[in-house]
């Protein structure tokens, strides 16, 4: 089953009307609705899931662990974010998917120095609204937002810290997809909840609701087929490619290491 139902949408829209009004507009955040339906898992694994469900450039597998040793009760798999964030520099590369499945794009540079300001900026344009007759365990403390991983030396964008003088890589600083549907694997109840997300403010809330649907059936449509696992890579045979080079001397490294015992020594005393 799905739930809400579009009859509970539209009441709960409704009510969010009146709210608003009450409240003024000025300011108010965008309504978000989630939407799930939950499928049986006993013969899936959180990865045949995401090798199975994950199809465009940009998706992740968060793997819950409790105690170091203990898979926690749920893994998280985000599918075909509606937006990717790269950061280099002083600029953000905005990807936006014109499709849930990211086969077309519109692309936009915007001046940005911490990449944390324009993930909050995004994730505080929206407020959740769940039905009131949704249970407190239906859904779990995550169900989509922004996943990405942050660089070491983005840190010099909110901590006053020294700047390597060379970038090493030349890797982004951040990289974040913004998602909206979510798989939440349960390994208690052994399901799978698959989750996406109604914008209860859209002008036409049929057609959001069927949107929202198609979204779901997809993904479930998506479980059903054999799972797609990566090639692996081809064997790299250059032998100067496969040649490690210290970029510090042996003396150098030792005097490092000599520093920060010192420094050890300093703040335990």
């Amino acid at each position: 089953m799905y739930y809400p139902t579009l009859d509970e949408l539209k009441q709960l829209r409704d009510k969010e009307m009146n709210r608003d009004i009450a409240a003024s507009l000025v300011g108010a955040r965008r309504p978000l609705v989630p939407l799930c339906r939950d499928i049986l898992a006993d013969m899936e694994t959180p990865v045949s899931a995401y090798c199975k469900t994950a199809q465009g450039p940009y998706s992740f597998l968060l793997e819950s662990v409790a105690g170091g040793e203990r898979i926690a009760r749920y893994s998280f798999i985000g599918i075909d974010p509606y937006m990717v964030m790269t950061h280099r520099g002083e600029t953000a590369t905005l990807r936006r998917m014109r499709s849930a499945h990211g086969g077309s794009m519109d692309v936009e540079e915007i001046p940005c120095y911490d990449p944390l300001e324009f993930i909050a900026a995004e994730m505080g344009q929206y407020r959740l609204v769940t039905p009131a007759g949704m249970a407190h365990d239906e859904l779990p403390r995550f169900h989509g937002g922004a996943v990405g991983y942050l660089s070491y030396e983005a840190v010099t964008r909110f901590e006053h810290l020294p700047v390597p003088a060379k970038d090493e890589l030349g890797l982004p600083l951040a990289i974040f997809c913004f998602t909206e549907t979510v798989l939440v694997f349960d390994h208690l109840k052994h399901r799978v909840r698959i989750v996406t997300h109604l914008h209860l403010d859209a002008p036409n809330l049929e057609t959001e609701y069927e949107r929202g649907l198609a979204i779901i059936d997809d993904v479930q449509q998506r479980l059903r087929q054999a799972p797609r696992f990566p090639e692996e890579p081809a064997p790299i045979s250059d032998a100067e490619a496969l040649q490690v080079v210290s970029n510090r001397t042996p003396g150098e490294f030792e005097e490092m290491v000599r520093q920060a015992q010192a420094y050890i020594r300093a703040v335990s005393y």
